[in-house]
C-alpha cells in the first residue's frame, strides 16, 4: 500500500457532535468507545473518549453524529433521516489526498446510543484510485454524569 494513503481515521474520528431535534438523549458527560476496522490492511482500533453533550447539541439536528475531525478534513451529512429514536444518514469527508464516503446510522436513548458505518477511503490521486480500504466504524455511548 502506497504510504501517501495513510489511514488517518482513529482518534481523530471520534466526535463531531450532531443533535436530533426529538433526541431522547439526555444532556451532559457521555463515555464513547470505538472501534474503527479496516480489515483489507489488518488494522483495529479500539478508543474511549469523553465528550459533553450540552442541551443545545441535544436540540440541534445532526451534532451527535460522530464524523471525522482531522486537520484539513471536512466532512458532509446528507440523506439525513430521523424516525423515533433512530438516525440514518449518508456521510463524505475529503481533505487533500483522501476521500472517505458511506452510509451510517446511530439509535438514542436517554443514557446510551450505538453508531454504525460502513465507509470507503479512496485516494483522490489517479495513480491511487484502485486502492480502495473498506472501514467499519462501530461505536458505542452511555451518559455518565453531569459536565464539569
Amino acid at each position: 500500500m502506497n504510504k501517501s494513503f495513510a489511514i488517518t481515521v482513529p482518534f481523530a474520528l471520534l466526535m463531531a457532535h450532531s443533535a436530533f431535534a426529538a433526541a431522547p438523549m439526555k444532556p451532559g458527560l457521555w463515555e464513547t468507545t470505538a472501534v474503527i476496522e479496516m480489515p483489507a490492511v489488518l488494522k483495529k482500533v479500539n478508543t474511549t473518549i469523553r465528550s459533553c453533550f450540552t442541551a443545545d447539541d441535544i436540540k440541534n439536528p445532526q451534532r451527535l453524529i460522530p464524523v471525522l475531525h482531522e486537520v484539513g478534513m471536512k466532512c458532509e451529512i446528507k440523506e439525513y433521516k430521523l424516525v423515533g429514536d433512530n438516525a440514518s444518514f449518508k456521510e463524505t469527508c475529503t481533505d487533500k489526498t483522501t476521500t472517505m464516503s458511506g452510509a451510517g446510522s446511530m439509535v438514542m436513548k436517554a443514557d446510551s446510543y450505538s453508531y454504525s458505518a460502513n465507509l470507503e477511503q479512496k485516494p483522490l490521486d489517479a495513480k491511487s484510485a484502485d486502492k480502495v480500504v473498506k472501514v467499519k466504524e462501530t461505536l458505542t455511548g452511555k451518559h455518565i454524569g453531569e459536565c464539569k
